[in-house]
This record gives structure tokens, C-alpha cells and sequence, in this order.
């Protein structure tokens, strides 16, 4: 098995039917993620084009569904995640046959008191609640998150987060039982008694990691919901802004 990941999903994506493939990379314990720490990633990718290409064809709904934070044909992008620098690398690799895939056994082996981020890019509605059910079953502990809260498996409420983008959509969430992980501008409040601060951003200072918080992992911990103010690259802050001003105008 290589050292830097297998291949655990090939198959339909639950959001729109195409192929797509889940990939697990830091099997090898090293990370270079100050934020997260070193957790073993899980990546969700299609498997026959580049993530830059599928996000500048519109395709990428096939692992990222009606995200809000998408933008259109590679423009006014608002995710965080940059898609020709870590998804990339990880397709080229895959590309080249550099991934292969693993069993059950032996995943459930690798992943055996580790940590799991899911996903480092895509959502993991895109594949099915039970596959996931099985990978954490040796972990010990994991982050994850859903765009697609509204359509998705309700059982992923047990152990993802409902990603939201505004105050609205925190308490639509609510109401049907997620845990919720709102990201928010630098001049939103928190809603009182609800939510708190992510401990591993720049705003708490980076008191923690994911790794060792280990709290946004939907019902599974019994914590507040959580808040985060919009982080990325330049391009995707401004895009974020934009999207705020227009909203209120």
C-alpha cells in the first residue's frame, strides 16, 4: 500500500450520480496543516478530470453539490479549500496510479486510533452515510461537515456538522436536529448561548487544534454549535465580502 494513501470509495455520487472517488492521504501520520493537525484527510474527487477543470466546467457538484461557497465557472469562489494546490496534487497522484485500493480490514487497521478530517475537499454526502459509519469505527475521533444538510442521509446528522453561511440557516438547521458550523463575517455576533468561537482559528488565537478539539463532529459530541469568521486566500475573502454587501443591499 502506498505510503501516502489508498483509494477507499469508487462508485456514484450521491449528489448527482456521476463517478467519484475517496481518497485517504497522511496515512504516514505527518501533517502540514497548523489548524487541523495531523490527521489522516479524506478527499473526495472525480476521477476523470482535474478539480481545477470540474470547478472552471461546473462539474464539481459532483463532490461539492449546491454549495453555496462554489461560485461559477472558476469565478467569485468563496471556499477556503484551493483547488489546484492540495486537491490537485492529490489528483496527479491518483492520475498516475500512485493510490491504491484498499479492503475494509486494512483500512479500518490504518485508520485505528487516528484521526479523520472529512473532508479535506468535497462533501461527504457525496458518499454513503455507511461507508463512513465504517471508517470511523476504529478512529479515534474526527472533524466533519455538510453543505448538503437539507437533502442529505439524516443520519449524517450523527456525525457531521451542518455547514451554514448565515444566521438563518443556523436556526433552519437547528430545527431539524444538526449541530451547525456557521461561518461568519468579521462584524457578525454569535448567537448567544449557541455557538462559540472554533478554538483553532485565528480568532481564538489557535488555542487548539482539530485534532486535539475534536468537537465539530455533529451529534456525536454533545458541544455548542460553532462559529468561525471567513478565512482563505485573498480572492475567496473578497468574493465572501462581496456576496455580504450585495445580501444587504
Amino acid at each position: 500500500m502506498s505510503e501516502l494513501g489508498a483509494v477507499f470509495y469508487r462508485g456514484p455520487s450521491l449528489l448527482t450520480g456521476e463517478p467519484i472517488v475517496g481518497i485517504l492521504t497522511g496515512l504516514e501520520g505527518r501533517s502540514t496543516n497548523p489548524k487541523t493537525g495531523p490527521m489522516v484527510q479524506a478527499w473526495m474527487l472525480r476521477p476523470d478530470m482535474a478539480p481545477m477543470e470540474a470547478v472552471r466546467r461546473n462539474v464539481d457538484d459532483a463532490i461539492c453539490g449546491d454549495c453555496a461557497l462554489r461560485g461559477r465557472d472558476g469565478r467569485d469562489r468563496k471556499c477556503y479549500v484551493v483547488p489546484w494546490f492540495g486537491p490537485n496534487n492529490v489528483y496527479r497522484l491518483f492520475a498516475a496510479g500512485g493510490y491504491v485500493d484498499a479492503r475494509w480490514p486494512e483500512l479500518q487497521a490504518l485508520l485505528e486510533g487516528r484521526h479523520l478530517r472529512v473532508c479535506a475537499y468535497g462533501d461527504p454526502a457525496a458518499a454513503p452515510f455507511d461507508l463512513w459509519r465504517m471508517l470511523l469505527a476504529t478512529t479515534a475521533g474526527w472533524t466533519a461537515y455538510t453543505h448538503a444538510w437539507r437533502t442529505c442521509d439524516p443520519r449524517f446528522k450523527t456525525i457531521a456538522m451542518a455547514s451554514v453561511d448565515s444566521e438563518s440557516e443556523f436556526y433552519q438547521a437547528g430545527l431539524r436536529g444538526w449541530r451547525t458550523f456557521r461561518v461568519r463575517s468579521s462584524s457578525d455576533p454569535l448567537v448567544s448561548r449557541a455557538e462559540f468561537i472554533c478554538p483553532a482559528s485565528d480568532e481564538a488565537d489557535h488555542r487548539t487544534t482539530c485534532q486535539r478539539c475534536g468537537l465539530c463532529r455533529g451529534q456525536a459530541s454533545p458541544a455548542r454549535s460553532v462559529a468561525i469568521i471567513a478565512h482563505g486566500n485573498n480572492g475567496a475573502l473578497t468574493a465572501f465580502y462581496r456576496s455580504r454587501r450585495e445580501a444587504i443591499a
